[in-house]
């Protein structure tokens, strides 16, 4: 598995780009693991049009706990 680490200001299209990305390269799914503000850990499963609808957004800072994000 190759890892890819994407780093940018807040509100810039990061998650945007890494989901187009996984869609350009014909992926189905993304697995997405998120922190709380307590610690617990949680891995979620979505399609990439799916995680698309629930992660980006018009309105500023729409993905604020996205920790990991692996294309699948």
């Amino acid at each position: 598995m190759k890892k890819c680490l994407i780093v940018g200001k807040p509100n810039v299209g990061k998650t945007l780009f890494l989901l187009q990305f996984a869609a350009y390269l014909g992926l189905k799914s993304v697995e997405l693991r998120v922190v709380d503000p307590e610690g617990a850990e949680e891995v979620l499963s979505y399609t990439v049009e799916r995680a698309r609808e629930l992660l980006v957004g018009t309105a500023p800072h729409t993905t604020q706990r996205l920790q990991l994000l692996s294309l699948r």
